[in-house]
């Protein structure tokens, strides 16, 4: 039922013109599947595998809707949201181990952006890039969020480090088509009141 309200949704999207749609990945891993739905690590790989699989199908479905020859070249993004609260507890091995399949799995469903969403520290950005680097085709845009000032990450860091630690090293040369967009706290209270 939720699968097929999902694909309703981003169909929807579709005949309003929308240039992308999102995969319900965000707050997604390994081992939340395995620990709350008790399925096993490929499983779990798997099913984060087919939220890219539904977003092509509900393109393909909204392009059977185009009159004459005219489809939409919708691109699918799959989102990967942050760690959360607890990163200050993680070192960077586990911090990867955590994030590398999520987008593993994105990468190989064939998804055309990687959208690394609301990241709130240069580490955990630094992690997500230096994944990224394995995937070399593969495109990404990055939000970094931050406090209410707009210069500083979530975590406290400047987010100008960011932005020079994305250009000083090899992502940018690798990576045409990266992106990086800052958003404030006040921001996304503002959407979400929408």
């Amino acid at each position: 039922m939720k699968m097929l309200l999902f694909v309703a949704i981003k169909t929807t999207l579709g005949v309003t013109g929308a240039d992308f749609l999102t995969t319900v990945t965000y707050q997604v891993s390994i081992g939340g599947f395995q620990k709350y739905l008790n399925l096993d690590y490929d499983q779990s790989y798997e099913l984060i595998k087919k939220s890219v699989m539904v977003c092509r199908q509900a393109i393909t479905e909204e392009n059977k809707h185009q009159v004459g020859s005219i489809k939409q070249n919708i691109q699918i993004m799959g989102s990967v949201g942050p760690y959360g609260a607890s990163l200050d507890t993680m070192n960077l091995k586990e911090l990867y181990d955590w994030h590398k399949p999520r987008i593993q799995a994105l990468v190989k469903a064939r998804v055309d952006i990687t959208l690394f969403e609301t990241i709130p520290s240069i580490i955990e950005a630094t992690v997500l890039l230096n994944i990224l680097t394995e995937f070399p085709n593969q495109k990404a845009y990055n939000i970094i969020i931050c406090n209410n000032d707009g210069n500083c990450l979530s975590h406290g860091e400047n987010f100008s480090s960011v932005v020079e630690m994305f250009w000083s090293n090899d992502y940018r040369k690798h990576y045409d088509d990266t992106q990086i967009y800052k958003v404030s706290i006040d921001d996304l209270k503002k959407w979400n009141n929408k």
